[in-house]
């Protein structure tokens, strides 16, 4: 693929960036893959700091999935929308891996946003 074959492109302006570095190929692997390659290769180093609480990448592999399998339990099924409504915190994280990772569409809303 090209520098024509993506037309959005043109619009960037690129600054110090050299263009070829925009015209890398994308994964067509799907974006939950990410936290469980991470979590795999990377399991005690720090995936989220917030106030003082530390989770390691095993620590939000493991809650992420814990919410997804909750969540299918209440009969979350691909395709459906979620919204996520919480504020910028840890726990937003969570849900928003736990969502995509089920292959469902996810919506978020900031309560600041009422």
């Amino acid at each position: 693929m090209d520098y024509f074959d993506r037309p959005w492109l043109k619009s960037y302006s690129l600054g110090p960036y050299k263009l070829a570095q925009s015209l890398a190929p994308y994964s067509y692997k799907p974006l939950s893959d990410i936290l469980d390659k991470v979590a795999q290769e990377h399991p005690n180093q720090t995936a989220i700091l917030y106030q003082g609480r530390e989770l390691k990448y095993h620590q939000l592999k493991r809650r992420v999935d814990n919410l997804a399998n909750g969540l299918v339990n209440l009969g979350l099924e691909k395709g459906d929308r979620v919204c996520i409504f919480l504020p910028n915190c840890p726990e937003y994280i969570i849900a928003y891996w736990a969502v995509i990772g089920q292959v469902a569409w996810w919506c978020q809303q900031y309560p600041a946003h009422r």
